[in-house]
């Protein structure tokens, strides 16, 4: 599972050998743990993973962490509530590709367009 928030980027997976617990992998140094609500020398690191900064906890302490996360949410458009700008472009990279998906997969299914007009049009606006 991936989970963007405001400040964190984490993938939560099953821990390979305890199906209680779960590895929350974060690709940048601090997301992981600051997810977990822990300090940020909790996190191991593994320079050659594709994800180098992991952090393993209970189900439950996960669940605990995604439920706040949840319930922290007070703004009504993700990408304006990224404050880092970094943080910000990477959303964006990943909110096209995403909307390209959607639109590639609307094309297939034979959908012309939505209430907002035409996927070209949402496109431009967008470039």
């Amino acid at each position: 599972m991936w989970i963007f928030t405001s400040n964190t980027f984490v993938s939560i997976v099953e821990h390979r050998d305890d199906p209680s617990m779960l590895c929350v992998r974060g690709r940048f140094a601090g997301d992981a743990a600051r997810f977990l609500g822990l300090p940020p020398e909790a996190e191991e690191v593994t320079l050659q993973a594709d994800y180098r900064f992991r952090c393993y906890a209970h189900r439950e302490h996960v669940m605990d962490a995604v439920a706040t996360a949840v319930r922290s949410i007070d703004y009504d458009n993700f990408k304006d509530s990224i404050e880092e700008p970094w943080r910000s472009d990477v959303a964006m990279s990943v909110w096209r590709t995403m909307w390209r998906a959607q639109s590639e997969q609307a094309d297939r299914a034979g959908f012309v367009g939505d209430q907002r007009g035409t996927s070209d049009a949402a496109a431009q606006s967008e470039r």
